[in-house]
């Protein structure tokens, strides 16, 4: 085995014995731990089950991080599950969208988007208010009292009448603002593109943030899971289109994912990008959050932006 010379160990440290160890001095007796029986409960199940998706994120993530370039070291089986949710979309799942669209109302549609995101209100108010965006996580909690009261379980959204504005936040986002890497781009089958950080806040998301799961009837459980399946896919008919007619559909699915997460974990606002300028590529998406990305771009420039 090749080492190198200044690595190597000197001649008089390879002939100096080791310390014999002393004959008068006794090993304490190691006490025996006697297993203690504890009685897990549903929500230590559930406590259990987050902490095993933060240790997934944050083990898997340190082991593997993405530069935002590159296929990635899961890229033939991202092609490969992303092949297998086309054939499932093309005869499956795009007919009962259309026939979805076709059928029900469109108001009736709206009402139904509406309750389905009712429901994803309180799990979002909590990861602002984890990320430490405390007006944005009163609004989102006013919403759900407001649009849950006066809105009819959420069927009606009067919460933007009243003035409060709506947010997207998951614990996958408040993982990146905790600093988690990313770690490798997945492509998964039915739950689509992703990656090992925005897994484990799925995981999490569905322990917590999912009021369906609570439902005691299975049979109605699976309506409810069909029905919001369903509406998400109506609701992309036109951009599963746009991917589809993209010369890789595989890429234009990846780079568009990767984007929309970027502009997600800057809440909408992310840095400009100017290619032209030494360095002035910009944060990505795993830097922190400028302190005020409203108004400053790439390399600290100050840019006029709409709210």
């Amino acid at each position: 085995m090749f080492t190198h010379p200044h690595l190597t160990e000197p001649e008089s440290e390879k002939a100096m014995p080791l310390p014999r160890p002393r004959s008068d001095v006794q090993a304490r007796p190691r006490r025996r731990l006697e297993p203690i029986p504890v009685g897990i409960s549903s929500v230590g199940r559930r406590i259990a089950g987050a902490a095993g998706a933060l240790g997934l994120a944050l083990a898997l993530s340190s082991c593997a991080t993405l530069s935002g370039h590159g296929p990635g070291p899961f890229h033939d089986i991202n092609r490969a599950n992303f092949a297998l949710n086309e054939t499932v979309d093309r005869t499956v799942l795009r007919p009962a969208a259309h026939a979805y669209v076709a059928v029900v109302p469109h108001p009736i549609r709206i009402g139904i988007h509406n309750v389905f995101s009712n429901l994803s209100d309180p799990m979002i108010a909590v990861n602002e208010f984890l990320e430490g965006r405390l007006r944005e996580g009163f609004e989102e909690s006013g919403r759900f009292l407001a649009n849950t009261t006066f809105g009819v379980v959420g069927l009606f959204n009067v919460a933007s009448a009243m003035g409060l504005g709506s947010h997207h936040a998951d614990f996958g986002l408040t993982l990146a603002h905790w600093g988690v890497p990313r770690g490798p781009y997945l492509y998964l089958p039915i739950f689509g593109p992703g990656s090992l950080r925005s897994l484990s806040g799925l995981i999490v998301d569905s322990y917590f943030g999912n009021p369906v799961q609570y439902i005691h009837s299975a049979a109605i459980r699976n309506d409810l899971t069909l029905l919001q399946l369903l509406e998400i896919r109506a609701q992309l008919i036109g951009q599963v289109r746009l991917i589809y007619s993209a010369p890789d559909p595989y890429l234009m699915m990846k780079n568009a994912y990767q984007q929309h997460r970027r502009y997600r974990f800057y809440h909408g606002h992310p840095p400009i990008v100017y290619p032209g300028l030494p360095g002035g590529s910009g944060p990505g998406p795993d830097a922190p959050p400028a302190r005020d990305h409203r108004r400053l771009g790439s390399r600290g420039l100050r840019v006029n932006r709409k709210p």
